[in-house]
């Protein structure tokens, strides 16, 4: 059973069910909206006709714990890569023939020892990053596993390795002039921490990939995150060619960067399904009050960038009644598979031009999606989706639709 306590990152990190990772942002005390003054909700995203269905084999979960998308644009091929944990190997799934392709099996010990895999980015078939769950490590091998390449970095005091993620809380890499930005853990007890001190942590860092040289982004947590008390202080990161956005747990805004020298600014956010005072976290409360904190109440999940159609999705969780989920296991339950959720869409600039809910959901699984160059892909392994198959990942494709 997962401990519910918001302590020490570093024993937070292994609860696989909660996936609570630390990731920073802030900006100047005097923040104003320079974007997203006016949201005009014109638009909403529906499910098209027919579902994407990728075989798996028994050793292969159909929900994934990282999924990476690589589109060929000389050939027009697309895979969809999946870390299988179990196997602690990358398998390449063909999006047009719907077969899984091949796959990359990971050394832990040995001269190409990586350990435990825990994301990978594809820039191309020959360069292929892998992140290791621990170390201070960056590794890059091809898709004929010949090529292999050591990037050693020691990152700042106190933070973690290079963190990309996207069950819970999403995170991608981005590989630029051959500096790779990353989302980074800070290692505290966030229960005892106090707002000035929080609003001085880092969210990233970048990489160089030729000489292992870290630098410390100049993002950082809201300046008034814990003003009026505790939050839960994970959050999402888009970090693309379109700039830095950080979208948090506990915060109505998004914080953006165009790029890395320059401090965030806050953007208007909020859902119009959630509350306008979002909740604090119950540090007096027992273990179910924590437990319905971070599964039933008001909060924000998962920011993915649509680089083919410019927009971002935000993934938004509003209330439930507690008379309607009141016990442990309905509650962790809500957490892996929730009954209700919305998806906010902002344009490149960060205006919201949509938002749709998905109430009485009994089919998605928001904290595995992905963008690929036809549509936003999200699962439909919803525990309770009576149309589930064990030996297959499937997802269904949403378009968006302008609204009359």
């Amino acid at each position: 059973m997962p401990t519910l306590f918001l302590n020490d990152i570093s024993v937070l990190k292994k609860v696989s069910v909660l996936c609570f990772i630390l990731f920073t942002v802030s900006c100047e005390n005097n923040l104003e909206y320079p974007l997203g003054k006016d949201p005009q909700y014109n638009i909403e995203i529906l499910p098209i006709e027919g579902t994407l269905k990728l075989p798996v084999d028994s050793t292969t979960s159909n929900i994934s714990s990282y999924l990476a998308y690589y589109h060929n644009r000389l050939n027009e091929s697309a895979y969809l890569v999946s870390v299988n944990t179990f196997m602690n190997e990358l398998q390449f799934f063909d999006l047009t023939t719907g077969q899984q392709s091949f796959s990359l099996p990971i050394e832990m010990n040995g001269n190409k020892g990586i350990d435990a895999v825990s994301a990978v980015d594809v820039i191309n078939l020959d360069s292929i990053i892998v992140f290791p769950s621990q170390g201070n490590n960056i590794y890059i091998i091809d898709s004929s596993n010949q090529k292999f390449t050591n990037i050693d970095y020691q990152a700042s005091l106190g933070y973690s390795n290079a963190s990309p993620s996207m069950l819970f809380f999403s995170s991608n890499p981005y590989l630029e002039d051959q500096k790779l930005y990353v989302k980074t853990l800070f290692e505290t007890n966030f229960r005892t921490i106090s707002n000035t001190a929080l609003s001085e942590i880092h969210l990233g860092y970048s990489v160089d990939l030729i000489t292992g040289q870290v630098i410390d982004l100049p993002h950082f947590y809201p300046p008034d995150y814990f003003a009026e008390g505790m939050k839960h202080f994970d959050f999402s990161a888009s970090i693309t060619e379109n700039g830095f956005v950080y979208s948090f747990f506990g915060d109505h805004d998004l914080y953006f960067s165009n790029n890395q020298d320059e401090k965030l600014r806050k953007v208007y956010g909020k859902s119009k399904y959630l509350d306008e005072d979002l909740p604090l976290f119950p540090a007096d409360g027992d273990r179910l009050d924590r437990a319905m904190y971070l599964s039933i109440m008001d909060h924000y999940g998962n920011l993915i960038y649509d680089r083919y159609r410019e927009v971002y999705y935000r993934f938004c969780y509003p209330s439930l009644e507690k008379s309607q989920i009141n016990e442990m296991k309905e509650v962790l339950d809500n957490l892996q598979n929730p009954r209700q959720f919305s998806i906010q869409i902002f344009d490149r600039e960060l205006n919201i031009v949509g938002e749709t809910l998905f109430e009485r959901n009994k089919k998605y699984l928001p904290k595995n999606a992905f963008v690929g160059k036809e549509r936003l892909y999200i699962s439909t392994k919803h525990s309770e989706n009576e149309e589930n198959e064990e030996n297959e990942f499937s997802f269904d494709l949403f378009k968006m639709k302008k609204l009359d």
